[in-house]
């Protein structure tokens, strides 16, 4: 190794730093690399059995994709483009995959019994998603010699449908080569259920979703991507607004408490606005795809009721029981959220799509 391995070396350093300080639990320290980190923490992970969880976030080729797959970026392209990542031995297996010894899962047999967590991304094509969770899967043999039985399906997951509850963990995000924070969400709840799952813990998701629909004149037109969720009762055509929310509960079991957290404030005056979230079961509709003339309507009567003023914070709506149901089920729960008192007052809250305070 070149680069790839002296990052990793570095990597140790620093796991030697931690276990003499006391402010720092060293038995639960995790490691996250994204691209060319993240096959540096595959590799880091694979030599210093240290590190209690490996996160790897679209490392692709020479990271978790499995190289005989040949999809996307090949060994000959990252030679080529990055040759100071890799010894010059590893150039004879340009075009040669065939002839390499070994294939990416059994680097992540090497880890085993430890967690391994890898990420895709929807667009990212090019770091073979479908690669990287063969890898997994190929894994799945070494771990159970331990006794560890993974959850992973048999075939990909879909998009946004992270898989916890598992030593061996996976999702594939929408969206392109990052690391956002849908990804450190899911870390955090995957480091939770190994470490803390024995224990009460607080979890937060951040939304697969969450869009608003206008009628009118705009009944046809999406708003998936806007950075605000907007809600607003009134009987003028074309300014009723209602918004939608989208979670997934992989991972999630034992639900005590669940609140919905939304972050806004009434945009027009200082009168409390008083909004209801309602569940929604029908879990098909699409971010980008969803408009008031096919948005699903409620299927529950008011989870709960808030009054939101001018002030701007969190504002919390108690949708625990209808979470408990949703995660007994197929562990996606929906909501919308909307002005029955139809009080003709915008209220704006920041989506995921904000940089700030999401919900």
């Amino acid at each position: 190794m070149k680069a790839i391995g002296a990052w990793a070396w570095a990597a140790s350093r620093v796991m030697d730093y931690f276990q003499k300080d006391s402010d720092i639990d060293s038995k639960k320290v995790g490691l996250v690399g994204h691209s060319r980190c993240g096959k540096t923490a595959l590799w880091a992970a694979a030599e210093d059995q240290r590190f209690a969880i490996a996160f790897s976030n679209c490392s692709g080729n020479t990271g978790a994709a499995l190289a005989r797959r040949r999809f996307g970026e090949t060994i000959k392209m990252i030679n080529g483009t990055f040759p100071y990542w890799f010894n010059n031995n590893y150039r004879k297996f340009n075009d040669n995959e065939n002839s390499l010894p070994v294939d990416q899962h059994m680097l992540i047999d090497l880890m085993a019994p430890r967690p391994v967590y890898v990420t895709s991304a929807s667009k990212d094509l090019w770091a073979d998603p479908k690669g990287s969770f063969l890898s997994l899967k190929n894994a799945e043999n070494v771990y159970a010699l331990f006794g560890l039985k993974s959850n992973l399906p048999k075939d990909p997951p879909p998009v946004n449908r992270p898989v916890i509850n598992s030593q061996l963990g996976y999702h594939n995000r929408a969206g392109n080569h990052d690391l956002t924070g849908y990804d450190w969400t899911n870390f955090i709840r995957f480091a939770n259920f190994h470490h803390w799952k024995s224990a009460t813990s607080h979890q937060t998701l951040l939304p697969l979703a969450d869009p608003f629909v206008r009628n009118g004149n705009y009944a046809a037109k999406n708003y998936g991507s806007d950075t605000s969720l907007i809600v607003k009762g009134t009987a003028i055509s074309g300014n009723s607004r209602i918004s939608y929310l989208k979670f997934s509960l992989s991972g999630i079991s034992n639900v005590t408490s669940a609140k919905l957290r939304l972050y806004g404030r009434n945009t027009e005056n200082t009168s409390g606005i008083n909004l209801s979230v309602y569940g929604v079961n029908a879990d098909s509709w699409a971010e980008n795809g969803i408009y008031f003339n096919i948005a699903p309507g409620a299927s529950t009567s008011a989870l709960s009721t808030v009054s939101v003023n001018n002030t701007r914070k969190y504002y919390e709506f108690d949708v625990t029981g209808y979470v408990k149901t949703q995660a007994t089920g197929d562990k996606i729960v929906s909501f919308l959220i909307k002005n029955p008192a139809i009080q003709n007052t915008l209220v704006v809250f920041n989506s995921k799509e904000n940089r700030q305070n999401r919900p």
